[in-house]
């Protein structure tokens, strides 16, 4: 199906860490879109430890994939790697850390916007990297996947709507599942500005952390099911705790916000113990309760730090690139790095392999948000402005 002679010649291995080395360099600020598409971004726009935790958690993800479900069912790949899945297995909570982050972010954008402003913030944001790293992923199937990888025509058609689990259409690539969740908590948020009850958050956020209580308390029931599918309970500790410490950086603290924080840590751990005993089942492999606990009190901890605004991290272009490539490589970086271990198995060690594999889904993620990102979403803002009648002066 592929000849990987040719990728071996074109990627020889002493080249791979002057690579990253010379990534990092070339991602200037000016290449670099803010989160709700503007560009370019001025280093006093951001909060640098949460392009630092975004990555992390990407990286937890990526290595997750990489060095433990990719061979642990012996259904994507045969390349093991035992000894790094010791700790990489723990690499899931990596979701949980970005829907914490994504409740502190998505309100920080949220604010002085009126429903229409947030939908093409959000639409801008998320639409042109993925559709990208549909064609992307539908490229490499047709070319090198095998049983395990399939596509049809249907299934690229419906994907490109991000809905396709709504109509029961599965994803292209496994890690669309949590873009679901967070489109459904986008549109929670446009809800609360349409009705125009962005300053009443505290008062929501205890409500909604009521309903994430009701489910604990029957999460396997129809009324748990609905309580999920509307409020997306089984993970609201970690939004409900992002938008409290967010709401807590902004206006300082309050008994309310921190209660509403401590609250969410409870909820959250119960629901990780839930969540810990499927992936054992799901994967045959032991999860130490003590350790996914210890993560999420780390995550937590970190997040509650930042909000008192405890740690700063240094102005760096650095992390502001790394904070960028996050989301494309989120996207791509699962089926298409399966497919490369695949497919360069027999060509290296193992190890050298991990770092190629690495090396070409974050040069793919770079090259989305550089060629992609950058030139279309410009673009696609002015669209849906000009369909939508807002002024360029509001934003």
């Amino acid at each position: 199906m592929y000849n990987a002679d040719i990728f071996v010649k074109l990627l020889p291995i002493p080249k791979l860490y002057s690579t990253i080395y010379r990534l990092s360099h070339c991602m200037s600020t000016k290449n670099i879109l803010n989160d709700d598409g503007a560009a370019p971004i001025r280093l006093d726009q951001r909060l640098y430890e949460l392009d630092f935790i975004r990555f992390t958690a990407a990286l937890m993800v990526v290595f997750f994939h990489y060095t433990f479900r990719a061979f642990i069912t012996g259904d994507y790949t045969a390349v093991r790697y035992d000894a790094l899945s010791v700790i990489s297995k723990y690499g899931y909570l990596g979701v949980n850390l970005f829907f914490i982050i994504s409740g502190f972010v998505i309100v920080m954008t949220a604010l002085d916007r009126d429903w229409r402003q947030f939908l093409v913030s959000r639409l801008v944001r998320l639409y042109p990297a993925y559709w990208a790293a549909i064609i992307a992923t539908t490229v490499a199937i047709l070319s090198f996947g095998d049983a395990h990888f399939s596509i049809s025509l249907k299934k690229f058609l419906v994907n490109f709507t991000m809905f396709q689990e709504w109509v029961g259409v599965d994803s292209i690539d496994g890690v669309y599942w949590t873009l679901m969740i967070e489109m459904k908590f986008y549109l929670m948020v446009l809800v609360v500005i349409f009705a125009k009850k962005m300053d009443r958050l505290p008062k929501l956020l205890l409500g909604w952390l009521l309903i994430s209580a009701l489910y604990l308390l029957f999460p396997h029931t129809k009324f748990g099911y609905i309580l999920d599918a509307i409020f997306i309970a089984r993970w609201s500790p970690y939004f409900i705790a992002g938008v409290a410490l967010f709401l807590i950086w902004r206006k300082g603290d309050s008994v309310l916000l921190w209660s509403m924080v401590v609250c969410a840590y409870v909820f959250a751990l119960a629901g990780a113990d839930s969540e810990r005993f499927a992936y054992m089942q799901r994967y045959r492999s032991e999860l130490d309760r003590d350790i996914v606990s210890g993560m999420i009190s780390a995550f937590f901890i970190f997040l509650a730090i930042v909000a008192r605004r405890k740690m700063t991290f240094p102005k760096s272009r650095l992390l502001i690139a790394a904070g960028a490539v996050t989301y494309p490589l989120y996207l791509c970086h699962q089926y298409i790095g399966y497919m490369a271990l695949n497919m360069f198995e027999s060509y290296f060690n193992k190890y050298v392999l991990l770092i190629l594999v690495f090396t070409i889904s974050l040069l793919l993620a770079y090259s989305l948000h550089r060629f992609v990102e950058r030139p279309f979403a410009p673009l696609l803002k002015t669209k849906l402005n000009a369909l939508l009648k807002i002024k360029k002066s509001a934003n």
